[in-house]
């Protein structure tokens, strides 16, 4: 705002002396201009409904009419006069001449100039108010105002507060006299440059001001340039054209600031002129009313948009109500005195919203009202979006009458809407008879109005401190931002935890708060807010959780037979009748009546015919208890009646809520439900009133919409605090008290639990408590959904024996403890590899470890305690900057542990040796585990000693999946298979104890007899294993999840329902030393070497076996899915003695197990044997070969078989002798017996060989001879 300037006002001290002369008169009938030399003038014109006629009475003059009555100006109202001097001449303005009265009665006028065609920065030229109706003159002075060339000026000429007609007295015809008239001089405007003079406003905070610079300078040509010199140091200027400038100041800033600025026209640059202006603080002013007949608002604040007045009921303009002066917006149409409550369809709306980049502020809404009679009761509500989802109280019920009453609401938060948001604002009147009308005075300051400010949106938010009540173990959700100053815009909201309860962030940035169980009393949170103009205050949000006491939930009260729900979680439904019962709406009408007929009822109840009400809970985590069912009614007396409630739709089964004799007089009856029924989540309870004991049943339920009708009243809360336990008690009668546990219900276990007895099970929680035990047997499993609780510190309270399984789904934190116990045939020097399945094991308690240095134990010695090191591939006790090994070490999640045998484990063991036992105590291990570091050094090492963190077996092919661009899918499973191992193996490591695992299959380590421990796909629990990782894998995690979590049976092969195309076979020594190998066809192998699936031995040991594939010696070799009965795939072996050893298929899966046989060629024998299912025996001298065997899928002809002579070779017999001649010398000649067992053999060189038979057993016999290049094999009867 402009503190002083006049508009173009500069004194030529050149033309003071010059005679004033008339420049301009309207004399004419048709309000046209007679104008002097070089002065252009336009015709009267008006606006906003004023009128202006030519009238002769007694005296000619100027009618004007249509003028407003209200008592300040409606600057819409006015008539108009121009002036503008001709090009290149200027005029300096005298005097405004006028002679005017009333029609009648009194009134005010106002005249104001400006120089801008939309009458921006007017001023006032003369106020005055005119009594009577007599005539007066006035001659008002310009002071020498100029007009330089191409400026116009703009007279409007304002009358109000008046109900006559004005008169402005003229000369008929033109005629020189009496007339509007404006004085002044003419002369020719020489060019000149500007004179730029400085300038004062005030501006307020946060909120941009345009600023008339131009208005006091001074310029005999058109303006064509405004140059700012120097900003503001406390804003920013932006120049509008030639007009105007826009001042913005810096967020937050009050004070005083300046500019400087030059202006140009066609002649040159003006001097610089300083602009002061004064940043005040905001003032609350009305921003919009509502005061036009029409029902459009007279909008104050330009950064507003305001919307028309409207309703959804009957609405009209009414003048000269009962209360004088004013008029009235009126209504009609509403809820009337039956129906009582509110109709939320039926309104009156006002809207208000800020501009873009603006937010409202608003400090009061107001308005007049009263009835046409009687009273009314009235209630406002607001919203920010037009549908009132989620909509605010500002003005509880409250009554208004034929006298008038001022509705003053201040109590919305601030600000309420920001960068276009709209708020909504609507008035419901209801229980009347009579129209409602909201008071205004046309163009006047009465009217309903939002007061208030705006301002810029950009500034750091604002938290404004909350209040709310709550009821005991129920959740709500709070919008804390209702009230806070954030600009629409928000990156994040940080909240506290409450002291007694939990807060979570809802999608709508609401916080959800839910109190700790069964607590009453107060309880708050904190939170800020950050956003991109910065960080807020700290607000607190104040709760006081109060005691959860019966309420009525959903009453049926309405015309349709629907239900006015108390919660917004209950559904409306509607009362239904069947099976020949009626339901109508009586002629009753305060109360209203439902009419309840049925005929044909006998002396029992008849199923299929009754009355239902639903308490439907829609909500996803409600709990409702219902309490009491009550109802005012009366019927046909001595009637019987029975109230019947059910969960199931179909009545399978149902409890009776009462049962009870129809009086002819109304009475309020009340039901009480059992206690402890609840209606959970998205579940519906049915209630059924049935009749008997009379042939025609008429019965009248009282209701009234919004007063009363049979109701539900109960309670309701946070459904985790609903009781949904089963539990298993009664140590007599061991049962669960609510069916078995599941997915959804929480199991309890309140006495012993044995699953070998009664079975595994699911639940959504565990509870142990104390006095209850649960153990969970070898080959039991038990699944959890949520959260463990061990509340019975007991030892062995609960307890997961040895190759059973605890799964849990979900993330949650686990309490108490739990006993894994494990088994495993150990000898004294022997290892194994472990890895802890909870949270808290000591590590050397786990093997009674005992200081090796100071005493002596039956246990582990401490030095005996390993980790694996990956630089040196020895196993240490400390890892530098990594690990170190002591008495308080507990295991490590994920981490794996070699820990050699106790003390009093025996030296040596077997398959039949005793197991030894194990136990892991502390909190079960849960969710996802990813605290273990992979570790890589090059290529020649990366072997890590990990381990499986959970309770429960997992899959093998679900965590190579998962770390698969880390590790290679390769898993080493130490074993102690051989019995023999004496001392922990490390870099220098040459035996072969380890079973493998990749994505296809297992093979077990080398083994005596029949102890056949495969990995099958799954690590078991406890167990530690190598993985070696991949260069990417350096120092990443090594994630575990839940998702991997089975109950399948670990370490041993079976046949599962996702079946790959493999087969197992295995060497057998003579000394029963078995050695094994797998061979499958799958997904994304190929027939060269794969480092994901393709698995080396570690070692070569006294007696080992393998496939060959280039240099590779592999236990586990993965080819190409699309299998070819062509392929080939060698096999080799070593012998640690001569004898007969044995190769067999032992398992098999898919095309393997059905219609695809597998051969075995012996290429020293030249024989295709099937050991699809029979092994093959064969003789071998001690030693290491891979040119003897290939694994092929066809069968062959023995070469030579029926060839009695080949390349001058001939084998014949005689009766002691087979013989064997030649061509040429003979090198070599064997004997084999059908097995393959070497009988004889001779390399002397000659032509003839004669092989002694008497000795022999009858049978048949291969005779190999080998003559230069040719071998020639036959086989031979005895």
């Amino acid at each position: 705002m402009k503190k002083h300037y006049t508009l173009f006002f500069v004194l030529f001290f050149a033309n003071f002396f010059f005679a004033q002369t008339e420049l301009v008169r309207w004399t004419k009938n048709d309000l046209t201009p007679t104008t002097g030399s070089n002065v252009i003038a336009q015709n009267i014109t008006t606006a906003g409904g004023v009128s202006v006629a030519p009238t002769s009475w007694s005296d000619t003059f100027f009618l004007i009419s249509g003028l407003p009555s209200s008592s300040t100006i409606d600057t819409s109202k006015y008539i108009q006069f121009t002036i503008n001097p001709s090009n290149n001449y200027k005029i300096n303005l005298g005097n405004l001449n006028l002679t005017f009265r009333n029609q009648g009665g009194t009134s005010k006028f106002e005249i104001r100039y400006s120089t801008n065609s939309d009458f921006s920065n007017p001023q006032t030229l003369l106020s005055r108010t005119v009594n009577g109706a007599s005539w007066q003159t006035i001659s008002q002075s310009f002071n020498n105002l100029l007009l330089a060339s191409g400026k116009t000026l703009y007279v409007r000429f304002y009358i109000y507060d008046t109900y006559n007609n004005f008169h402005l007295s003229y000369t008929p015809n033109g005629g020189t006299g009496t007339g509007p008239n404006f004085t002044g001089t003419v002369s020719v405007d020489t060019p000149t440059v500007p004179t730029a003079n400085n300038d004062s406003y005030t501006a307020y905070k946060n909120n941009e001001a345009v600023l008339d610079i131009l208005s006091n300078d001074v310029s005999t040509t058109t303006i064509n340039g405004i140059t700012i010199t120097q900003q503001p140091a406390h804003g920013t200027i932006t120049v509008n054209g030639t007009t105007n400038v826009t001042y913005k100041p810096t967020t937050g800033y009050t004070g005083t600031d300046t500019f400087k600025y030059k202006i140009s026209n066609t002649t040159g640059l003006s001097n610089e002129a300083t602009v002061s202006i004064t940043v005040a603080n905001n003032v609350d002013t009305a921003l919009t009313r509502w005061n036009n007949s029409n029902y459009t608002p007279s909008v104050y604040n330009s950064q507003v948009v305001v919307g028309n007045m409207t309703s959804t009921v009957t609405q009209s303009y009414v003048q000269n109500i009962s209360l004088n002066g004013y008029n009235a917006f009126q209504t009609n149409g509403w809820p009337d005195k039956n129906v009582e409550t509110i109709d939320k369809s039926k309104y009156i709306q006002f809207t208000i919203s800020p501009k873009n980049g603006y937010k409202l502020n608003l400090s009061e809404f107001n308005f007049l009202c009263l009835t046409q009679g009687g009273d009314a009761k009235i209630k406002i509500d607001y919203s920010l979006n037009s549908s009132f989802t989620t909509a605010f109280n500002v003005l509880p019920e409250t009554t208004v009458t034929n006298t008038l009453k001022e509705i003053s609401l201040k109590n919305f938060s601030k600000p309420i809407a920001t960068d276009g948001q709209v708020l909504y604002l609507r008035v419901y009147v209801y229980n009347t008879w009579n129209a409602f009308q909201i008071l205004l005075k046309n163009g006047d300051n009465v009217g309903p109005a939002f007061i208030g400010n705006v301002e810029f949106s950009s500034t750091a938010p604002i938290a404004y401190d909350d209040s709310v009540t709550n009821i005991v173990n129920n959740d709500i959700d709070i919008n804390v931002l209702i009230n806070d100053d954030y600009s629409n815009k928000i990156s994040k909201l940080t909240y506290t935890q409450p002291s007694h309860g939990t807060t979570s962030l809802n999608a709508d940035r609401s916080i959800n708060y839910i109190p700790s169980k069964d607590y009453v009393g107060a309880d708050s949170f904190s939170y800020y807010i950050t956003n991109e103009y910065g960080v807020s205050n700290t607000a607190t949000v104040s709760i006081n959780n109060n005691v959860n006491t019966t309420s009525p939930l959903v009453r049926w009260d309405q015309n349709n037979f629907t239900a006015t729900a108390f919660q917004s979680f209950i559904n409306s439904t509607t009362m239904t009748t069947t099976g020949g019962m009626t339901v109508a709406v009586g002629g009753e009408t305060n109360p209203k009546a439902y009419y309840l007929e049925s005929n044909g009822n006998s002396t029992t109840i008849n199923t299929n015919r009754y009355a239902q009400f639903i308490l439907d809970n829609v909500s996803p985590n409600k709990t409702i208890e219902p309490k009491t069912f009550s109802y005012v009614a009366k019927g046909t007396n001595g009637a019987t009646y029975e109230l019947r409630y059910s969960k199931n739709a179909d009545f399978s089964d149902y409890s009776v809520l009462k049962t009870g004799t129809v009086t002819s007089a109304y009475t309020l009856n009340t039901s009480n439900f059992a206690d402890g029924l609840k209606v959970g989540p998205n579940e519906k309870l049915y209630i059924r009133l049935y009749f008997y004991n009379t042939s025609y049943m008429q019965y009248v339920f009282q209701y009234l919409p919004g007063g009363s009708g049979p109701e539900i009243g109960g309670i309701y809360y946070n459904y985790i605090f609903a009781s949904n336990d089963t539990i298993w008690q009664n140590a007599s009668n061991p049962h669960w008290s609510n069916g078995v546990p599941t997915a959804t219900k929480n199991a309890v276990i309140d006495t012993n639990y044995d699953t070998t007895v009664y079975g595994n099970f699911e639940s959504q929680n565990l509870t142990i408590n104390a006095g209850g035990t649960l153990t969970v047997k070898t080959g039991g499993f038990i699944t959890v959904n949520g959260q463990i609780a061990n509340n019975n510190t007991a030892t062995n309270s609960f307890t997961v024996e040895h190759d059973a399984n605890l799964l849990q789904v979900g993330n949650a934190s686990n309490t108490g403890n739990v006993t894994v116990k494990k088994s495993a045939i150990i000898p004294k020097m022997g290892y194994n590899y472990w890895s802890t399945p909870v949270i808290g094991q000591n590590l050397y308690q786990f093997s009674d470890g005992y200081n090796q240095a100071s005493t002596t134990g039956t246990g582990t010695p401490w030095n005996r305690f390993y980790v694996y090191n990956e630089a040196n591939d020895y196993f240490v006790t400390t890892i530098a900057n990594d690990i170190t090994l002591n008495s308080s070490s507990v295991f490590q999640p994920a981490r794996g542990y070699a820990i050699r045998g106790k003390n009093s484990f025996p030296e040596t063991v077997t398959v039949t040796s005793p197991t030894s036992k194990f136990e892991f105590v502390g909190t079960p291990q849960n969710g996802d585990v990813a605290t273990y570091n992979l570790k890589y050094t090059n290529a020649q090492h990366g072997y890590n000693m990990v381990g499986n963190p959970y309770p429960s077996n997992i899959s093998f092919d679900e965590f190579f999946a998962e770390n698969s661009s880390k590790i290679y899918g390769i898993g080493y499973f130490w074993t102690n298979n051989d019995g023999q191992i004496l001392s922990q193996q490390s870099s220098n490591y040459n035996g072969n104890n380890y079973a493998i695992a990749t994505v296809v299959g297992g093979t077990s380590a080398t083994y005596y007899g029949s102890n056949n421990g495969k990995p099958n796909g799954n690590i078991s629990v406890g167990q530690g294993f190598i993985i070696q990782a991949k260069p990417a894998g350096k120092n990443q995690p090594l994630v575990f999840k839940n998702s991997m979590r089975n109950s399948d049976i670990a370490n041993y092969y079976n046949k599962t329902t996702v079946q790959k195309n493999r087969f197992w076979l295995e060497f057998k020594s003579p000394t029963d030393i078995n050695n094994e190998i797998l061979i499958g066809y799958i997904n994304n192998a190929t027939n060269g070497f794969d480092s994901d699936y393709d698995a080396d031995l570690l070692a070569i040991g006294n007696d080992s076996f393998w496939s060959v594939l280039d240099s590779h010696k592999l236990a586990i070799q993965a080819k190409d899915s699309n299998f070819s009965t062509e392929d080939v795939a060698k096999i080799g072996f070593k012998a640690s003695v001569s004898g007969n050893y044995t190769i067999a298929l032992t398992d098999r899966d898919g095309i393997f197990n059905s219609n695809q046989a597998v051969y075995l060629k012996d290429k020293y024998l030249n024989k295709v044997i099937n050991i699809t299912d029979n092994g093959y025996v064969f003789n071998t001298n001690a030693g290491q070969y891979e040119d003897r065997f290939e694994v092929v899928y066809k069968s062959l002809e023995t070469l030579g078989t029926d060839n009695t002579a080949k390349k001058g070779i001939i084998i014949s017999k005689d009766t002691q002798n087979f013989i064997v001649k030649s061509d040429d010398n003979i090198e070599e000649v064997s004997l084999y017996d059908s097995v393959g067992r070497l009988l004889y053999n001779t390399k002397n060189a000659k032509k003839e060989v004669l092989i002694n038979k008497t000795n022999l057993a009858e049978g048949m016999y291969i005779i190999k001879v080998n003559s230069r290049n040719t071998t020639m094999t036959k086989k031979v009867l005895k």
